[in-house]
């Protein structure tokens, strides 16, 4: 569904049939757009409403991916629909354009691990919406991928989902393994460079890395998750054998942006030792979705 928030109090309405018992995932994509046009200097914030044909709200969603909504609704009864699309301000501009996705089809926000080597095959475990009892796929990339982010389709039965995001690197990889690696005493040690996959997978989940190294030698942290649709707000800690916190980090600078996902620039080892990365959620959230990369480099 093709459409534009053009002028101020300006509502979009569709009108659709549904069958009893059909789930649909409406994914938006509005604000996300925009912001790779540098000129627009105010962006739409948009929100979405389900309605019956009385007017009555049956569902609505709101800042799920960035200000973009992603909204699933199974429906009960047989019938017409009416999605509502506007600017939570009641703003609006000519220059507003959105897509709605409509579909019955899995709907894929994460997957573990995150990063892939290309030219191999990577079991994949998913997350998202409308997903089968246990959601597993295997993904294999051209040897000749290149290293970044990249958006690959996946095969769920017999049905294809929408594009997974992973992080494609040529990189050591180290998959973050069941247990307890919430401290530095039962942390995972990994070899630098490294990108590591892991999971925040409940409330208050701490993932923790160690590394050797070398006085003055310098390490760059850095996360790749907000940026491929993980609920992740990431924060990083650096902490020395004793546990002690050395440098702590939120927010990365990408550019003149600032954003979610952790980037510590150039940290330097004060000593010869075992340091540890440790990586929550800021706001010590957890759970399905919460998947993330963690690239670490000289």
């Amino acid at each position: 569904l093709c459409g534009a928030i053009e002028k101020v109090e300006d509502f979009d309405y569709w009108k659709f049939s549904a069958q009893a018992g059909q789930s649909v995932v409406f994914h938006v994509r509005c604000q996300r757009l925009q912001d790779k046009i540098h000129d627009l200097q105010a962006h739409a914030d948009p929100i979405l409403f389900l309605r019956d044909t009385k007017g009555a709200v049956l569902a609505t969603a709101d800042n799920e991916l960035f200000a973009d909504p992603l909204l699933v609704h199974r429906f009960e009864q047989a019938g017409e629909y009416i999605l509502e699309v506007r600017d939570v301000r009641y703003q609006g501009n000519v220059y507003w354009e959105y897509c709605i996705e409509a579909n019955s089809r899995p709907f894929v926000t994460g997957s573990f691990p995150k990063a892939v080597a290309p030219g191999a095959e990577t079991p994949l475990e998913l997350s998202g919406l409308l997903l089968p009892a246990e959601p597993k796929a295997v993904v294999s990339l051209p040897a000749e991928t290149r290293p970044g982010s990249f958006y690959v389709p996946v095969t769920l039965g017999d049905q294809t989902t929408n594009p997974v995001p992973l992080y494609v690197t040529s990189l050591p990889r180290t998959n973050e393994a069941p247990g307890d690696n919430n401290s530095p005493m039962t942390a995972t040690t990994v070899e630098v460079p490294n990108v590591i996959s892991g999971r925040i997978e409940t409330e208050a989940d701490l993932d923790c890395y160690s590394f050797v190294a070398k006085k003055g030698e310098k390490f760059t942290f850095e996360v790749i998750a907000r940026r491929q649709m993980s609920k992740l707000d990431s924060f990083l800690r650096i902490l020395n054998d004793k546990g002690a916190v050395l440098r702590e980090d939120d927010d990365g600078r990408f550019g003149r942006l600032t954003h979610a996902d952790t980037w510590l620039e150039a940290w330097e080892a004060p000593a010869d030792g075992t340091f540890t990365v440790e990586i929550r959620d800021v706001h010590l959230r957890g759970g399905p979705g919460f998947e993330y990369a963690l690239q670490i480099t000289r």
